[in-house]
């Protein structure tokens, strides 16, 4: 097999089967021991978000953690991870992104400058 034959088959197989492919990259990249953390935290998850619930959509969830500690916290979807990568993990900043949603949620559209119906 060709080596672009190859990529290609291992692109389809690694979309075919993330749960697998995710465990041998992790495995290799960070040890037995970290794979084996990731399955148990899917299992528990039944394989979701930990914060949204939802099943990641053509990728594997990815493994989250305390970047100071280097503690597993659990597994998050591409944008649940990223969400909480743009706010630092910085729970002050979250709670206030939380009250600023509860305080300006009225269920209607306001008029914005331009005329236009936000």
């Amino acid at each position: 097999m060709s080596r672009e034959g190859r990529s290609a088959y291992m692109k389809q197989w690694r979309i075919a089967n993330p749960k697998k492919s995710k465990s041998g990259r992790l495995r290799l990249d960070y040890g037995q021991e970290v794979a084996e953390i990731y399955q148990e935290l899917s299992d528990q998850q039944k394989n979701v978000c930990a914060i949204c619930k939802n099943p990641e959509q053509g990728r594997s969830l990815a493994l989250d953690h305390n970047k100071q500690t280097k503690e597993v916290r659990g597994l998050l979807c591409t944008k649940c991870n990223l969400g909480l990568g743009l706010f630092k993990d910085n729970i002050l900043r979250l709670e206030s992104a939380i009250t600023y949603l509860l305080e300006n949620y009225s269920g209607r559209r306001k008029v914005i400058a331009s005329g236009r119906r936000a």
